[in-house]
Parts: structure tokens; sequence; C-alpha cells
């Protein structure tokens, strides 16, 4: 293998502990437990219940949000339905 002239034979990023996840069923990889070296850090309970405020209000926004679209395409329906029929009526076809 030829060497790069520029190489100066540093580390850039050290892909040592890095390990392959399976291609077939990734969302099955269970990772290793936490060592000692990687704790979690801890929360404290009010910061806990804050996230949980903050993540029902997001979830109860975007329903409603989904739930405004929704009703604005159902009326934008029926309107279009009404203008038929009316179109349909003065026409003298229904």
């Amino acid at each position: 293998m030829k060497k790069n002239e520029n190489d100066d034979g540093r580390v850039l990023a050290d892909m040592s502990e890095l390990e392959r996840r399976p291609l077939l069923f990734p969302h099955l990889h269970r990772p290793e437990k936490l060592t000692k070296d990687k704790e979690e850090p801890k929360i404290n309970n009010e910061d806990d219940e804050v996230m949980r405020s903050v993540r029902g209000s997001a979830v109860r926004g975007a329903l409603m949000a989904g739930l405004i679209v929704a009703g604005v395409l159902i009326a934008g329906m029926g309107l279009v339905i009404l203008i038929i029929l009316l179109i349909g009526k003065l026409n003298g076809t229904l």
C-alpha cells in the first residue's frame, strides 16, 4: 500500500471502540450495558417533570395542528361539493 506523502501518522478519530450494527434488523441491536467509565448523568426530578410537561405540550400542539389541517380540508371539500351542487341546480342538470 502506497503511503501518502502528506500523512504524518496522527490519528484524527479513534474508531476502535465502534462496533458494527446489524444490517438486517438494526432496531433489534441491543447496546452493551454502560461500564463504570460511561455513567449516565443523574436527572433531577424537577427536570424530569419539566421535560414531561414540555413533551406533553409538544404532543398536544402537534395533534391540534393536525386536527386543524384536517378540519380545513374537510370544510374545503364540503364547500367544493356545495358549489358543484349549486351550479348543477342553476343549470338544471340536477
